[in-house]
């Protein structure tokens, strides 16, 4: 059978509570690396003028990288979650806790640098027309 959610997926009720906590870590830290590099070129277009300027297409990417990035961010705090309420749980959350806070941090920084792309989008075709 294969695991529904993220959390079945890392054994979230079952596998050692440790290794479970760092499985998310890493994870998160893998996501948010991914959606700062991904931000980094949203921001090089921003910057761009003329014909190197945002396309519909990379608004739309950028904006399905978000939607994947908070899709995640939502897996790992259910995960938390299950691994958190069970019994043999006696580990500090407190680094998962940051780190999860870091990535939120990241993804609230990229819907608004995906709000400017969508306005530089608009704008520049407002010009066109």
């Amino acid at each position: 059978a294969e695991a529904n959610t993220y959390a079945e997926l890392i054994g979230a009720g079952t596998e050692a509570p440790a290794l479970v906590l760092a499985r998310i870590v890493s994870d998160s830290q893998a996501a948010r690396t991914g959606l700062n590099e991904v931000s980094r070129e949203a921001h090089t277009l921003l910057q761009e003028t003329g014909n190197h300027t945002a396309t519909r297409a990379d608004v739309m990417s950028y904006e399905r990288a978000l939607v994947r990035a908070q899709m995640a961010y939502r897996s790992f705090q259910s995960a938390l979650s299950e691994v958190s309420a069970r019994d043999d749980m006696d580990i500090d959350t407190a680094p998962v806790d940051k780190e999860l806070g870091a990535f939120e941090d990241v993804i609230d920084n990229a819907r608004e640098t995906a709000d400017r792309l969508a306005d530089k989008y608009a704008s520049v075709n407002a010009a066109r027309s």
